[in-house]
């Protein structure tokens, strides 16, 4: 895929330009597939026998927020250091691309 010109890398490896895009994609689908499953608890039942017993609720929803973020962060680690492990140098600045 590295030698295709189709997309304009500006100078970086292919593994460099993409391995960012694979991150984030990891940590929003973590987070898109856990508000999926929030309905589906509701849509099943489950959130209402939740509701009712005595935990607070706001335990209940950081319970969830919490579970959820550890999961996204671990994929994305699990990614970042396998991108270390190829060798691909990722710079975590926001500073504009090399030109």
């Amino acid at each position: 895929m590295s030698k295709v010109r189709a997309i304009p890398t500006q100078g970086f490896t292919y593994l460099q330009f993409i391995v960012p895009g694979i991150l984030t994609q990891s940590v929003v689908f973590v987070a898109i597939f856990y508000g999926l499953y929030i309905i589906m608890d509701r849509d099943t039942g489950v959130l209402q026998k939740l509701l009712v017993t005595p935990t607070p609720r706001l335990a209940l929803v950081w319970g969830k927020m919490i579970s959820a973020g550890i999961r996204g962060l671990s994929q994305a680690l699990i990614v970042y250091l396998f991108a270390m492990l190829l060798g691909i140098k990722l710079h975590m600045t926001s500073a504009p691309l090399p030109e």
